[in-house]
């Protein structure tokens, strides 16, 4: 009789001295991460979840190309190949936006009252004092930083209709901070605040739709500039300069030993220098819109957008307050409000 030969043992995944070995061999800056297995930012989830935008995507787009002609106006028939061509795009933006603004005005709800050591560090386990609290922001985070992989390959492919370099180096830059949210579990206030910021966005992107369905002449146009401009100084201005104080008064805990072991203080500065290089965006983007807002108040002389309505009659650009040189094309807008990101 021939004997079965037993199989030879495998190292488990998550043995002791497979974790020892695994964190071993990471050196420099990467020391400090705990294994992906334990985060919900694994190259796994991020896949999916990058590829579930991308069907989203090119689901809306059938739409788009078969709604092109019912949702835009007859009088302005130049935007066919916009609403066509880009429409599904800044659907697939406003839908990101509304998600994550909704989740991130839940995690500010509960982590502000919450104390310092859970708003800076997620706790690890489910029996952890503020881990209900803390931990949902892990899912929030997976949906962010896979809508900015999927959205920096489309911004790529379409150079320079979606964006420009300007626009690349904003997704990189905030994809940075949340991959080091994602992988370290660390800094859920801050992360809970600054997706919050995105709650100027969804008026941009509808801003879109209105201008290039031949609409921007509207009352409803009217009242959308007014939401932008108000969200926009409440978060991208209010709410994101009280989140830098914040952060400000906190940095001894951010740099402390406690931190230490998963949030090393390179990983601390980067995210820290990121934080107010965004903020100094912002606050220059908010005073470029209010000059050309005011400017077109005062009948001051504006470049048209090209996508502008036309009037029917003489085929003249249609001059409303606020839009004529806030059009969502140029750089400070584009980038002030996020619409693609």
């Amino acid at each position: 009789r021939l004997r079965r030969r037993p199989f030879p043992e495998l190292p488990l995944l998550h043995s002791e001295k497979f974790q020892q070995r695994q964190q071993s061999s990471m050196g420099g800056l990467l020391s400090s991460l705990p294994p992906l297995e334990a985060s919900m930012t694994s190259p796994f989830s991020v896949l999916v979840c990058t590829l579930c935008w991308e069907l989203l995507y090119q689901t809306l787009g059938l739409f788009f190309q078969l709604a092109a002609p019912r949702l835009v106006l007859r009088s302005h028939s130049k935007g066919y190949s916009s609403m066509a061509n880009h429409g599904h795009s800044y659907a697939c933006a406003l839908i990101h936006a509304v998600v994550v603004t909704a989740r991130g005005l839940q995690h500010l709800a509960g982590l502000v009252g919450a104390p310092a050591e859970v708003q800076m560090m997620s706790p690890m386990g489910p029996g952890e004092p503020g881990y209900e609290l803390a931990h949902p922001t892990q899912l929030t985070n997976l949906l962010f930083f896979s809508w900015l992989c999927y959205d920096i390959c489309h911004i790529i492919s379409w150079y320079p209709q979606l964006g420009g370099a300007d626009t690349v180096a904003h997704h990189v830059g905030f994809a940075i901070v949340s991959a080091i949210h994602g992988l370290t579990g660390c800094l859920p206030l801050p992360f809970a605040w600054l997706i919050t910021t995105e709650l100027s966005s969804p008026f941009l992107n509808i801003r879109w739709f209105l201008i290039n369905s031949g609409r921007g002449d509207t009352g409803m146009m009217h009242a959308t500039n007014v939401a932008f401009a108000l969200s926009f100084f409440l978060s991208r201005v209010l709410l994101y300069g009280v989140g830098v104080v914040h952060l400000a008064l906190h940095t001894p805990h951010l740099f402390s030993a406690a931190l230490r072991p998963r949030l090393s203080p390179y990983l601390a500065a980067i995210v820290c220098a990121q934080i107010l290089f965004g903020y100094g965006l912002n606050l220059t983007w908010a005073s470029k819109i209010y000059k050309m807002a005011t400017a077109t108040r005062q009948g001051g002389a504006g470049r048209p957008d090209e996508r502008e309505p036309l009037n029917a009659a003489d085929g003249a650009p249609v001059k409303t307050p606020i839009k004529a040189n806030l059009s969502p094309n140029q750089p400070a807008m584009r980038m002030a409000a996020s619409v693609r990101g």
